[in-house]
């Protein structure tokens, strides 16, 4: 299992999820949904793009693929409303101290005008 790989037991949740979407008989045999998923998970964790997906994951048309069909079939906000509904919550942190605004984001010297303002005085 690799880094990007997904858990046994976040693939519990997922898994089934995914199975209810593979009804197509015809053809190939169709490429394991989880392989197609780590793919997928190895795109976007390292921003990489689709062509140079590992070979272990199989050809990168066809996760690309398999990508856009979840996507058409609305599977991966089906995955995201699951998750969110199993979400730690004390995992999840707001904090603003590491958010700075420039100084003329703020108003500050040299900042921006209050057009407001201005056109008071003109009249």
């Amino acid at each position: 299992m690799s880094r990007h790989d997904i858990s046994d037991e976040k693939w519990a949740v997922i898994g089934p999820m995914l199975a209810k979407n593979s009804t197509e008989t015809r053809g190939r045999k169709r490429k394991d949904d989880r392989l197609m998923f780590n793919g997928i998970l190895w795109i976007l964790k390292t921003g990489a793009p689709w062509r140079d997906l590992p070979s272990e994951f199989g050809h990168w048309k066809t996760v690309h693929k398999r990508f856009l069909q979840w996507a058409k079939l609305e599977v991966w906000d089906n995955i995201l409303k699951t998750l969110s509904i199993h979400a730690d919550r004390e995992a999840i942190i707001i904090d603003a101290s590491f958010i700075k605004v420039h100084q003329h984001g703020c108003g500050g010297k040299g900042g921006t005008s209050n057009n407001l303002s201005d056109e008071a005085k003109a009249d």
